[in-house]
């Protein structure tokens, strides 16, 4: 007849859990030690380079959003002959998605159609949902679906 394994007493086991919690607590203690010395330590190198790393960034997000408007200012031109543009300095590419044009009065208009189960109950209009209507359902309500272009780009390395 097999014997079943006892189990260990109840003292042995909080005793095994109280030095794994004092362990823990041990290197947690440690480690924020270690993390402390190190910012410290490095603190100074950041500060330094912290006004050249935020003019950076803020010179980086502005030529972005202007070759964004430059892309979307000349859609026609750039995409004539397609959704990629090699150019010296890299490639530009466009999606092109379809969305759903939002109106004033969309509330009304899904209410009108008898279409409740596109309102958020804050009264206002569930957009995923209506997105996924086709274009008769969207024409009924008031609204349309327009195609959309999103630009990226590959900088040449």
């Amino acid at each position: 007849m097999a014997r079943k394994r006892e189990a260990e007493p109840v003292s042995a086991v909080i005793g095994l859990v109280s030095d794994m919690l004092r362990r823990i607590s041990s290197r947690r203690r440690q480690l924020a030690l270690l993390q402390a010395e190190a910012d410290e330590k490095i603190r100074p190198i950041l500060e330094r380079y912290e006004p050249g790393i935020s003019g950076l960034k803020q010179e980086l997000a502005d030529l972005d959003a202007a070759l964004r408007a430059m892309c979307a200012r000349s859609e026609a031109e750039l995409f004539a002959a397609g959704d990629r543009v090699a150019a010296p300095g890299g490639v530009l590419i466009r999606t092109v998605k379809p969305w759903v044009v939002r109106i004033r009065g969309i509330v009304d208009a899904l209410k009108h159609a008898g279409r409740h189960d596109l309102i958020r109950v804050a009264e206002s209009a569930d957009w995923d949902a209506v997105s996924g209507l086709d274009d008769n359902a969207l024409a009924a309500i008031g609204t349309r679906r327009e195609k959309k272009s999103e630009f990226t780009y590959e900088v040449a390395e």
